[in-house]
């Protein structure tokens, strides 16, 4: 062992005497030198900021000018009166210019429509702040508002009394004279703010300053809690770490170190160290750690030193920083192997520092185009598989559907209706197919209705596309699945459609119930007159004729996500689950006088905190709820008790839950695109379903005595219930595209290491939780989709066969 820790010895000998181990500390240094006085402090938020506090600054000037004139506004005449005199002329002349441009500009615009205009160009309120003599008013005026706040005398208790200005200021009134100078501030900050309404945001209640050494950086300053900043830092680290200080650190210890393979080879060096009891794969394996300890050293300073300085200026100890020392030495090693590899068969620093820079590019190129690619195939994704009376129809991540045409074996495109508000109608759809927004879920349907054949979609029209709140939800259908036609819309705030044996069911955010009529109901007959004969009355207009709602009328629970509510098929009952309590509603009545209501609910103790997110699934006589923190527990329908909890998965979040028709398989679907299994009937444990295409299955869908089941972008297979034998596959050929991903790229993506992503590793390794040990960790809230093991595991490999390689060629070639 003895003769191997001479050689690690050597390599350090020789960067000393180059002197390049002591530039490379040197530099390292004087980074953590220059950005050491860099620091934060967090105070009360005290100052009012032109560019961060002032939503309206033309109003502003007005507001001051007519404000201050009102007998009543006591607050008003006191701020006036501790302006400036050059202050106060300059609003009263500016807000007096203004006032005229915007009459002239209304008395232009009555001129014209009377003249028969029908378009009116927008109305210009006055010169604005853009105008640069404005402009200056109202920076005078923040300087001077600014220098209010510096007076502790400021406030008044008389020019304020019986104003309302929110608890904060009320605590800090009832201090009194305990008040310390920067709550006094804070208090005038407030005051300030509120009289001018909604012209100056409040603020929050603590700022952070940022500071070199004694200098205050201004433009840097933001009214985030320390908390708050120390949360976007955590989550960015490892990202920026990977991306800039790696990739530089990476770079200079390459250039560095690739001579130390080489330099073996120089004449007599070898002939010395071979003349010694040394294997050959030994010595070789021993230089390559020689020049990782040398870069090891100097990553050990850089990071311990960042470590540092963020936890005694920053006030953050994130431990992705240290985590970062070991991931970084290996992502040396694994460039650093090819470079030895390049040294050793070529015996040129110069070809190992050009054949591992091409390496970097190749390994770069390679994780862009797969993430190209991914992103592509991803958009291709069949999310949704319902079976019709006849077909089978999809639907991908933006809700777009398609039919399978048997003939052609391919999935046809479906045709949508054509509308005016198409445009705004995809708009909608876009920017809802990635996450709910306002309670709004990203896809509604496709939903079969066995009674009338047909399809049912819902589609987003927004008649603003600005303002999203001004949208409405369009009911599309097809009788076939590959035309559909615009027929009216859905009830408002539909946030989930089932189709049962007896028609689709739609249920509102409000908790209300609706049912698919295809066939509108004819309009109320004609009503009698006192005199005995007929007249016509006009019928009432029904918000949505394609409805029938169900109720509750009373009790009802609000749906605040889409995937707290499931409807059993079998009985037709719906369960909401809500902070913690699970409601069932029943369909009690026969024909016109049907109705959903609330039958029972319950408490259920989850060990979990209310809020967390879960998904659920209601079938025969079992609700399983999905936690976001991967715990699963199934309850009796009929007691709402809890029967058993599982956890298959504790790193990857739940991304669906499907339940066949008779309540006896469950599927729960993740985002690593695996599906796990319960059987109801022997439920001591979910197990992985026996199914092809584990690892790429998007969509799961019972329907009778089958399971369909998406995978590898755009193939469905059938299976059978009975023994999950497969019954029927739905393959497209594919296209150029899917075949380079699927046989070219992804392979290669596989085989390649992947040092740009270690970030995820880090990312991974530092989480602040565990679902295992925390059940308040959710883990719908972190990027689970792909393995965070993956790059760690393939660089492994990779160095290792590069090294097995190095090893083999060295043993065997003669010198």
């Amino acid at each position: 062992m003895r003769p191997y820790l001479a050689i690690i010895k050597d390599s350090f000998r020789a960067a000393l005497a180059s002197r390049v181990l002591y530039v490379l500390l040197g530099l390292i240094v004087l980074f953590l030198l220059i950005i050491a006085p860099a620091h934060i402090r967090e105070s009360l938020d005290t100052r009012i900021m032109r560019d961060r506090d002032l939503r309206d600054p033309s109003s502003l000037l007005q507001s001051l000018n007519e404000d201050r004139k009102e007998e009543d506004n006591l607050p008003a005449k006191r701020i006036w009166s501790q302006l400036s005199d050059d202050l106060k002329a300059s609003i009263e002349k500016t807000t007096d210019e203004n006032a005229k441009d915007t009459a002239e500009d209304d008395s232009a615009e009555d001129e014209k429509e009377e003249e028969g205009r029908k378009r009116r160009r927008p109305r210009r309120r006055g010169k604005g702040p853009s105008d640069l003599e404005s402009l200056g008013v109202i920076t005078e005026l923040v300087d001077e508002l600014n220098g209010l706040i510096q007076d502790e005398d400021f406030y008044r208790e008389d020019d304020w009394k019986g104003s309302n200005y929110g608890s904060e200021a009320m605590e800090l009134i009832a201090l009194g004279d305990r008040k310390t100078s920067q709550q006094s501030q804070r208090l005038n900050r407030i005051l300030i703010a509120e009289s001018f309404g909604s012209n100056i945001r409040e603020g929050a209640r603590t700022s952070l300053d940022f500071y070199y050494a004694i200098w205050r950086l201004d433009f840097l300053s933001s009214n985030t809690t320390r908390q708050q900043f120390a949360s976007q830092v955590t989550s960015n680290l490892p990202y920026i770490f990977d991306k800039f200080v790696l990739s530089i650190g990476l770079l200079i210890a390459i250039l560095v170190t690739a001579n130390i393979i080489p330099q073996t080879f120089e004449s007599g060096t070898l002939n010395l160290l071979l003349s010694k009891p040394l294997g050959r794969s030994s010595l070789y394996i021993a230089k390559f750690v020689g020049g990782c300890i040398f870069v090891s050293v100097c990553a050990v300073v850089l990071f311990m030193g960042i470590w540092l300085w963020m936890g005694l200026g920053l006030g953050i100890w994130e431990r992705s920083t240290l985590i970062s020392i070991p991931l970084y030495i290996l992502v040396f090693a694994i460039y650093y192997s090819v470079a030895g590899f390049i040294g050793l068969t070529t015996r040129s620093t110069i070809m190992a520092i050009v054949v591992t820079g091409v390496f970097w590019t190749l390994c770069t190129i390679v994780g862009f185009t797969y993430q190209f690619f991914s992103a592509r195939m991803e958009g291709m994704e069949l999310r949704r598989v319902v079976p019709t009376a006849s077909n089978l129809l999809q639907t991908d991540p933006l809700a777009t559907p398609a039919i399978w045409n048997a003939n052609t074996g391919a999935w046809e495109p479906s045709n949508l209706p054509e509308t005016d508000a198409e445009e705004a109608m995809t708009r909608g759809i876009l920017l809802f197919a990635g996450g709910d927004a306002e309670g709004m879920p990203p896809t509604l349907g496709p939903a079969f209705d066995p009674v009338s054949g047909n399809t049912i979609l819902g589609r987003f029209l927004f008649t603003d596309p600005i303002k999203t709140r001004n949208r409405q939800q369009l009911l599309v259908s097809s009788d076939n699945g590959r035309t559909f036609s615009l027929n009216g819309s859905l009830p408002r705030k539909t946030t989930r459609l089932f189709g049962t044996s007896e028609g689709v069911i739609a249920v509102t955010s409000d908790g209300d119930f609706y049912h698919y009529q295809p066939n509108p109901k004819p309009d109320e007959p004609v009503a009698e007159n006192t005199d005995g004969k007929e007249a016509p009355k006009k019928a009432k207009k029904k918000r949505d004729p394609f409805f029938e709602k169900l109720g509750p009328d009373e009790n009802g629970k609000n749906v605040r996500d889409r995937d707290l509510v499931a409807l059993n098929r079998m009985n037709m009952e719906v369960a909401i689950y809500a902070s913690g309590e699970v409601s069932i509603f029943a369909l009690e009545g026969d024909g016109d006088d049907r109705s959903y209501v609330h039958k029972r609910s319950e408490q259920i103790d989850t060990g979990a905190r209310d809020s967390m997110s879960c998904r659920v699934a209601y079938q025969g006589d079992t609700i399983l709820l999905v936690l976001g923190n991967g715990q699963i527990i199934s309850i009796d329908a009929t007691t709402l008790q809890k029967k058993k909890d599982y956890l298959p998965e504790v790193s990857f979040a739940v991304d669906s839950v499907e339940a066949s028709p008779d309540g006896r398989w469950f599927a729960v679907s993740y985002v690593n695109e695996t599906v796990w299994m319960l059987d109801t009937e022997n439920d001591d444990q979910m197990k992985k379903a026996s199914v092809g295409g584990q690892g790429t299955i998007s969509a799961v869908y019972f329907d009778d005595d089958s399971m369909y089941v998406a995978d590898r972008t755009d193939r469905v297979s059938k299976y059978a219930l009975s023994d999950f034998s497969k019954e029927e596959t739905f393959s497209p050929g594919g296209d150029m595209m899917a075949n380079a991903y699927r046989y070219v790229i992804k392979p290669l993506y596989f085989a390649f290491p992947k040092p740009g992503e270690f970030y995820k590793v880090v990312t991974h390794l530092s989480s602040s939780g565990d679902a295992t040990r925390n059940p308040d960790v959710d883990l719908t809230r972190r990027d689970g989709s792909t393995d965070p093991w993956a790059p760690l595991t393939s660089g492994l490999i990779f160095m290792a066969i590069m090294l097995l390689i190095s090893c083999v060629t060295f043993s065997r070639t003669d010198y």
